[in-house]
Parts: structure tokens; C-alpha cells; sequence
């Protein structure tokens, strides 16, 4: 049997530009360097704050909690082809950088041979060179050991916290069709089984869960947020429309000409490698809506508690992700008004539940969990949930394929659709919210481990909760946690963390 476990696309959060800075930026970049330097799109200009194979699910509650932000250029450094301006973060912003050898940047330009990646190494030696030299240009020095230049470039801009999504395993994937290639073969025949309508059929399917109450939205007052659309490129306008159109013939969006509120949309260009072709993702500034309902107490389970649940005699394992999940809730007529936006200066709204609302993730997690409470496994079979994540652990290889086949047939009978190409069925060893899962137990995986050690030491109160939040979600793999945890959560309640005693430290 093939244990298959498919790669996961690159998640890569970033500040992006808006259109005036990157214009200016753009330009000054063409002046410095030579005319064979390849220069970065202008409507992408951004600085990475961090880089996730699949979604990093604790990052994203951290660095997507506010879509509005501000960052600081601080220097321009080039070369005969290499131009990239530093930036200065402030210390909430510094938390959430977390790219390895790198300095925080915006690239501007490179040469053909290089890579976008190379430009953080290059900024970050730029940063600690120390053999800097006058120029006949005051503004402008020199590294004589380098050849590198720099000049002060203090401008500060807006930016808005987004995530691009870079395909690195195109086997299941066909970005020039833009369809799924659901070979189940491929994986295992015993996946035949399966109904061919639970596989999405291409990025942008939904499904729709039977029999599922239809939510309702209750606003805290009479007040209805109404927000104006940014400005849009006419290349993001393009980019986003074959996005849309999928969403309008599918009934996920409906026209909407009477709804008191409005919220602003802002395409976001994918990462793709070169060659391929250009792809966006149809993202919604919900903020000022969330802020204007009351929302249900969250009831999303902790990663921790649902970690503890994988039985010890648990020897073969296998994890579905549900496809556009959020999706496949339907919204109240009635409430349906509260998602309204405009596109190419016409109303509409969404009919399902959103990404970016406040309520979905504990709104579908529910709907999910009645939607799997008629479904029987086998003694012994554990059946994990998190939002659209589930794990099957079962002790041995059959039961597990066994139940692995009834969770497939039963979701396509309620109606989800599920990622083929993310499927691990029926294996010895998952990944599973961050955690690498095999018959001899749970182990922290790389990417989570680093997320940790990697961040700066928490100055303020914000950040040693949110700091104390992560570490908790490694409790288990920590003797002792509670007393070590005791002593930072006590000095996290001051307003700021000013000293740090050896003990603390360490």
C-alpha cells in the first residue's frame, strides 16, 4: 500500500505595499542598478515576515489579528544588480519576523541567476559590514571590500498584513487548467471506494453541509459599518475576476444592491515560480463587521487537549484537510447583507460563511462536529478534529484503512469537499497541527520548533502572553512546564517587561 503524504504549498505572510509607495520605490531601485537587473513587479512589493510549508495556524492568529499596518524603510544597499531597502520593525512587529539568516526588507531588484530569497542574506551582510566609505555623493557610501552601496532612505508606509500561497508540488495541481488532477489511483485503489464528488474538483469548489443551520449574524446595535474600496490596480482587477466568477456561478457570491453595509476587498498576488502563470486570492477586510456583531464565545478546541486525545496504542494513522471549508456553511438570508462589497462598481455579498470572520472558525467547528455525529468507527479508532483538519489513528494498518474509507464516504455523503493532494492515508507517520505523529508517540516538528526558539525576548505585556501562548502549545514536551511557566506569567501581568532576572532568562 502507498503511505503517500503530499507536500504542502509555502504559506508566506508579508507586509504588502500599497500602490503609491511602490512606485517610488520601483523608480529609485531602476536608477541604481544596471539595466539587465531583473526588478520586482511593482504591485508586489512587500517584506516578508515568515515562511510556513502549509498554513501556520498559530502564526495566523498572531499576524493576521490586525490587516492594517505601518512599516519603516530605513536604507537603501544595491550592487551592480542587487537592490533591496532594510526595514525597521517595531518590537510588536519584530516578534512575528521569523525568516532565517535573513534581515527584514523589501527586494527591489536581482540578477537572472539569483533567487528573491537571496536578497535577505544580502541585506543582512549589507547590515554588518562596517568598512563603509564617503562617496563624491554625500548621501551615497561605499564598501571598498564589497563593492556594495547604501544611502539613508527613511519613509515610512502603509502596509497591509496578507498571505501568499506558492505551489511547490504541482503533481496533483494544474495551474495553466487550473484544475485538480484526482488520480486516486495514484495513492491507493482502495480509495476507488470513494465518491468522486467529496475531491475538490479545482481550487475554488465548495461543497455545502447538509442539513446545516444557516447562521445567523446578531449585530451589537443599529450601527452598520460601511467602508469604502481601496483603489485597485486593473492588473489585481483581472487577476481576481476568473476567482469571482467561479464564486458567483457556484452561488457563494450573489448581487447585493440593497445592504446599508460595505467592506473593502484587496486582491492578493500569489507567489508562482517562473513561467507560471499569475494567480491571485479573493481576500475581504472583515474587521470593521466584527467589530460590529456579537460574537458567540469561541469554542474552537485547544491543538493541546486534542494532541492528548491520540491513544497510545495508536500504530497507523491518516489526516484529511476539507477544502474551502468555511464555505460549505450556509448564511441566513437575513444575515447575509453583513458580507456585502463591491466589485468593478457593482454590490455584492458572500452566502456562505467568510474567512476573516470573527465567528467562522468556531461557527464551522461545530457544524462539522454534528456533522460527524452519526458516523461509527471501530473500537479502538480516535477521531481528532480541528477546524477542517482531521486525524484517523487506529492500531492497525486495516482498521485504519477501514475507517479512513467510512470518514471519506461519510463526508462525501454530508456533503464536503476534501484536498486530494493534501490527503496521508493510511501511514505510519503524519503531520498533524504541527506535530509529527507516528506508533512511538508525538514529537514537535522542525518548523514548529523553530517558531519558538527563534523569537525575540518578549518586551511588554502583549508579547509574554502571546509568547506564553505558544510555549503552551508545546506543554507536553516540556518537564515541569507549569512551575517554569509560573514565574514569566507572573511578571506578564505588569505593563512592561523591564528586567530580566538569570533564573527568568534561562
Amino acid at each position: 500500500m502507498a503511505n503517500t503524504v503530499m507536500s504542502d504549498p509555502m504559506f508566506v505572510y508579508q507586509w504588502w505595499l500599497p500602490v503609491d509607495s511602490q512606485s517610488e520605490l520601483s523608480h529609485l531601485a531602476a536608477s541604481r542598478v544596471q539595466p539587465e537587473a531583473e526588478c520586482m513587479d511593482a504591485s508586489y512589493l512587500h517584506c516578508t515576515a515568515h515562511v510556513s510549508h502549509g498554513p501556520d495556524k498559530q502564526y495566523d492568529a498572531l499576524f493576521l489579528q490586525d490587516l492594517n499596518d505601518q512599516i519603516a524603510c530605513m536604507t537603501l544597499f544595491w550592487s551592480t544588480l542587487k537592490c533591496a531597502v532594510s526595514v525597521s520593525l517595531t518590537p510588536s512587529q519584530q516578534h512575528l519576523f521569523n525568516v532565517d539568516s535573513s534581515f527584514p526588507h523589501i527586494s527591489l531588484s536581482k540578477a537572472a541567476t539569483d533567487q528573491w530569497r537571496d536578497l535577505g542574506p544580502f541585506v543582512a551582510a549589507c547590515e554588518a559590514l562596517a568598512d563603509w566609505e564617503a562617496t563624491p555623493d554625500p548621501l551615497v557610501m561605499c564598501s571598498p571590500s564589497t563593492g556594495f552601496f547604501k544611502q539613508p532612505f527613511a519613509f515610512c508606509t502603509p502596509a497591509l498584513r496578507s498571505v501568499y500561497v506558492m505551489d511547490e508540488n504541482n503533481i496533483f495541481s494544474d495551474t495553466h487548467t487550473d484544475t485538480f488532477l484526482t488520480n486516486v489511483s495514484s495513492i491507493s485503489p482502495a480509495l476507488s471506494s470513494v465518491p468522486d464528488t467529496l475531491w475538490a474538483a479545482h481550487k475554488y469548489d465548495v461543497g455545502l453541509i447538509k442539513k446545516c443551520q444557516p447562521v445567523v449574524i446578531t449585530p451589537r446595535s443599529d450601527f452598520r459599518p460601511h467602508k469604502h474600496q481601496y483603489p485597485l490596480r486593473q492588473e489585481a482587477i483581472d487577476g481576481i475576476t476568473p476567482v469571482f466568477n467561479s464564486l458567483l456561478k457556484a452561488g457563494v457570491i450573489v448581487p447585493c444592491p440593497d445592504s446599508p453595509v460595505r467592506t473593502p476587498i484587496f486582491p492578493v498576488k500569489k507567489i508562482t515560480d517562473a513561467g507560471k502563470p499569475t494567480e491571485w486570492r479573493f481576500v475581504q477586510d472583515l474587521k470593521a463587521v466584527n467589530a460590529a456583531v456579537h460574537a458567540r464565545a469561541p469554542n474552537v478546541p485547544n491543538p493541546y487537549t486534542i494532541m492528548a486525545q491520540v491513544p497510545p496504542d495508536a500504530r497507523w494513522f491518516s489526516v484529511v484537510d476539507l477544502s474551502n471549508a468555511f464555505f460549505s456553511v450556509p448564511v441566513d438570508i437575513d444575515s447575509q447583507f453583513w458580507f456585502a462589497f463591491n466589485f468593478n462598481g457593482k454590490p455584492y455579498t458572500f452566502t456562505r460563511l467568510c474567512q476573516g470572520y470573527t465567528e467562522s472558525p468556531t461557527i464551522y467547528n461545530e457544524a462539522l462536529r454534528e456533522s460527524l455525529e452519526s458516523l461509527t468507527l471501530s473500537p479502538g479508532t480516535a477521531l481528532l478534529q480541528y477546524v477542517d483538519d482531521c486525524l484517523i489513528a487506529a492500531p492497525t494498518q486495516k482498521q485504519c484503512e477501514q475507517d479512513t474509507l467510512k470518514l471519506l464516504q461519510h463526508l462525501a455523503a454530508e456533503g464536503h469537499k476534501a484536498s486530494l493532494s493534501k490527503l496521508q492515508f493510511v501511514s505510519q507517520n503524519v503531520h498533524f497541527l504541527g506535530h509529527n505523529i507516528s506508533g512511538e508517540g508525538k514529537t514537535l516538528s522542525p518548523k514548529r520548533i523553530a517558531s519558538i526558539v527563534t523569537l525575540p525576548k518578549p518586551q511588554t505585556k502583549k508579547q509574554m502572553m502571546s509568547f506564553l501562548g505558544m510555549c503552551s502549545y508545546c506543554r507536553s514536551f516540556i518537564p515541569n512546564y507549569s512551575q517554569l511557566e509560573q514565574p514569566l506569567f507572573l511578571r506578564g501581568t505588569s505593563n512592561l517587561i523591564d528586567t530580566w532576572k538569570k533564573s527568568q532568562r534561562a
